[in-house]
């Protein structure tokens, strides 16, 4: 392993465009409730937000910034980019959406109606990015990365949680 250059941490705060609905896998108020902490307060995990962000930059083929595993040569490379949290900075406001299963000719399916819990547009929160650079890292080539994935991010182009394709999950770096 390298040794470590330096740390670079970034203060990332967003604004969300359209309304968000990132699952907790639960069903107790509705049929896919909002992920929450311990004290009851909705937040989006940082693989989520990896996630979206990873598949952004593969699909662009860019050298991932998130690391990798060949598992042909069986080498790889550990992330050199840390991603917490997205944590709220102002209550958020949640309500139900109802939604209907389709078939391959978008007809509805009989029985399929469901219900949803989503968090508002219009809402604030921040996350963190640490970036590690190491010896024989090129720095340039990750910043370089990092501006594609805030480009994407303000261009609509990386959302996050579920309906994606149907306008949910924008959101904007203030």
């Amino acid at each position: 392993m390298s040794s470590i250059l330096k740390r670079e941490v970034f203060y990332i705060q967003v604004q969300f465009v359209s309304p968000i609905s990132v699952s907790s896998g639960e069903d107790e108020w509705t049929d896919s409730d909002v992920i929450r902490n311990f004290d009851g307060e909705a937040f989006i995990p940082g693989t989520s937000l990896a996630g979206a962000m990873r598949s952004y930059i593969e699909e662009e083929k860019i050298p991932c910034l998130m690391g990798y595993t060949d598992k042909k040569t069986n080498t790889g490379k550990m992330s050199p980019l840390f991603i917490s949290d997205l944590v709220f900075d102002e209550e958020t406001v949640s309500n139900i959406r109802d939604g209907v299963a389709l078939d391959d000719n978008k007809n509805t399916i009989e029985g399929s109606k469901f219900d949803m819990e989503i968090l508002e547009a219009r809402v604030k929160g921040h996350f963190y990015l640490e970036l590690t650079v190491r010896n024989g890292d090129n720095e340039s080539e990750m910043k370089a990365e990092l501006t594609k994935i805030f480009n994407g991010i303000n261009a609509g182009e990386i959302r996050l949680g579920s309906k994606k394709t149907r306008g949910f999950g924008q959101f904007k770096i203030l």
